[in-house]
């Protein structure tokens, strides 16, 4: 398709409507659950998975606070799997590359 991948839906957007920015709403994390760390692409930004730990509520725990205000965390699927985060060293090289067609 035309607009596969998105790089050159961007490029496309840029080239027929004369644009020097195109702006992108995408999960915080790259993807939904995260970025993968098994893959190649991702090696360059030490991508782990890490866990929410999500326990039952207790006064002054950061977790109770965190399901009273979403309580679907208590299901939620990066609850069980896990969400692929960049290290902190990485991050910004993460976002960078990300959006670097934008």
């Amino acid at each position: 398709s035309k607009f596969n991948p998105l790089k050159g839906f961007v490029a496309s957007l840029k080239s027929e409507h004369n644009l020097d920015y195109v702006y992108c709403w995408h999960a915080l994390l790259g993807y939904w659950l995260g970025s993968d760390p098994t893959s190649a692409s991702m090696d360059a930004f030490d991508v782990r998975i890490n866990k929410p730990c999500i326990k039952p509520c207790t006064k002054g725990d950061y977790d109770s606070w965190v399901l009273q205000v979403e309580p679907s965390m208590a299901w939620s699927p990066s609850t069980f799997v896990g969400v692929g985060v960049p290290s902190r060293e990485r991050a910004f090289d993460f976002y960078n590359n990300l959006h670097k067609y934008l």
